[in-house]
């Protein structure tokens, strides 16, 4: 993954979870030994019977407001409602579009001790998760880009098995010319609608900071009844 798109993934997951983030304090979720943890404790009976989490694990995923961890397990995801996990689509958060996705593995492995060739596909799948609860018709046409792209790869394969002369391959050689036009067309696309999309979610964001230094005293309040009680 180019540098561009680790920024953007990280930009966009970090505006996200800011921009809808409300006053209701910061927690922790993880997923360690099986068991799900809130805060640094165990949620005994947070697990569903019909699913092992057993040698798998999350690194520690910060979330505040209306934000909640979602879990991808064996292709289903699982949100935390109530402190018990839940499939999405059965719960009351299916549709609002304020998850922060968690990615299980082995308990004995990292995401920070993966070599980049193994950290590159997990990063850029979760980009493809954000980018499409976000924007179906983006989603679309970065499918489309990476069908194309491995359909011009097939192409040159072809046409560099052809002897240099023939027509056959100079036929070939011009609709991969017109395949790359096409595909650099629609990466000009694609990219512009991610800065869009990111710019969109930068505004929300600052707007959000702004409603909160407004409202300064009030956050201390609740930040300070929230630790003591009072």
């Amino acid at each position: 993954m180019s540098l561009r798109r680790l920024a953007l993934v990280l930009l966009t997951l970090a505006v996200s979870t800011a921009a809808r983030a409300q006053d209701e304090g910061s927690h922790t979720f993880q997923v360690v030994g099986g068991e799900v943890h809130l805060d640094g404790r165990a949620l005994p009976g947070a697990v569903p019977p019909s699913l092992d989490l057993t040698g798998l694990a999350t690194g520690v995923l910060e979330f505040s407001g209306p934000v909640a961890p979602v879990l991808r397990v064996d292709g289903r995801a699982y949100v935390l409602e109530n402190e018990k996990l839940v499939p999405l689509d059965e719960s009351s958060k299916a549709g609002q579009g304020v998850y922060i996705l968690g990615d299980l593995g082995p308990e004995s492995q990292s995401l920070d001790s993966l070599p980049q060739d193994q950290l590159t596909p997990i990063v850029e799948a979760a980009y493809m998760r954000n980018v499409e609860e976000a924007d179906g018709s983006l989603y679309s046409k970065m499918r489309t880009e990476r069908a194309m792209e491995a359909e011009a790869l097939g192409l040159t394969r072809r046409l560099l098995r052809l002897p240099d002369a023939s027509d056959e391959r100079e036929r070939l050689r011009g609709d991969l010319r017109t395949l790359l036009s096409d595909v650099l067309a629609l990466k000009h696309e694609i990219r512009r609608e991610e800065l869009d999309l990111a710019q969109d979610r930068l505004d929300a964001a600052r707007q959000h900071l702004r409603e909160r230094e407004e409202n300064h005293e009030a956050i201390v309040t609740l930040r300070l009844r929230e630790l003591t009680g009072k």
